[in-house]
């Protein structure tokens, strides 16, 4: 924390993490309720991060904290799509299932 309160720009993507992260938080707890609105909400979050994370891997976007390191545009975004598999596994579960899509359809 102290590091990245020494430059501006580090303390605002501090902050807009722990601000990620917290939006994140309540959309776990809206979709324990069922809410559509979690749902959606994650799957913002989540192209947000993406999007940031390919921005600054690529290098359009300073400081470069959370960059992934490849040859080319081609090979970032690759690896980049490893690195989120996880959640892309997990926005598929809550999106593509029929059973999944009936529990966010009752109210």
């Amino acid at each position: 924390i102290h590091r990245s309160a020494q430059a501006w720009d580090s303390t605002l993507i501090f902050v807009a993490s722990q601000l990620l992260f917290f939006i994140e938080l309540r959309c776990a707890l809206t979709l324990m309720r069922g809410s559509r609105r979690g749902r959606l909400l994650y799957a913002l979050t989540q192209a947000i991060v993406l999007l940031y994370l390919w921005a600054a891997s690529v290098g359009w976007i300073y400081p470069e904290i959370f960059s992934i390191s490849g040859a080319n545009n081609l090979e970032i975004f690759h690896r980049l799509l490893l690195h989120k598999s996880p959640d892309l596994l997990v926005l598929l579960l809550l999106f593509l299932p029929a059973s999944s899509r009936q529990f966010f359809q009752r109210r």
